[in-house]
């Protein structure tokens, strides 16, 4: 396909100063993007198996059978793990304001039906990836005990305070 448009790209301010921008984008690091429909492409930044260009190595992504050794194979766990916590933080962000939400109406921080739905949902999120689901319900409700205990405990300290 030839674009006559020019092309709007976004990438890593090495690249993008240094010209290396077109070789990101003969290996595959960069793609095109559609975002309008309308012939207008965004270049989107890829940093999956990247190495070093101009500074030090960035992220590393390779699928497990893309691992050659250990050391590999650690180091993708240890980027997952920092991504889980991210996530995990991102969900305590929800659960402080749903303590916030539910103080003032009357909720009780545990509501069984929701603690019931949510642990059906990771069911069958599990089952659909091919894992235990045992032991996902097992951890999420282990994680929903302590976002409860969590909530409960902001809401003692707001009537507390007050």
């Amino acid at each position: 396909m030839a674009y006559t448009d020019p092309v709007p790209f976004s990438a890593p301010p090495h690249l993008l100063r240094t010209g290396r921008i077109f070789y990101a984008i003969n290996i595959g690091l960069l793609r095109p993007i559609d975002f309008s429909g309308y012939y207008t492409f965004k270049i989107q930044w890829f940093p999956t198996k990247f190495f070093q260009i101009n500074g030090p190595q960035k992220i590393m992504k390779n699928s497990a059978d893309e691992c050659q050794n250990m050391s590999q194979i650690r180091a993708e766990i240890d980027r997952l793990d920092s991504e889980l916590i991210s996530l995990f933080a991102e969900r305590w962000t929800y659960i402080n304001r749903a303590a916030e939400i539910k103080k003032p109406i009357g909720l009780a921080a545990r509501i069984e039906s929701r603690v019931e739905e949510v642990a059906g949902n990771v069911i069958a999120h599990a089952k659909t990836n091919g894992l235990a689901p045992s032991t996902y319900e097992t951890m999420w409700r282990h994680l929903m005990e302590s976002a409860i205990a969590h909530e409960e405990d902001l809401m003692e300290t707001e009537e507390n305070a007050k």
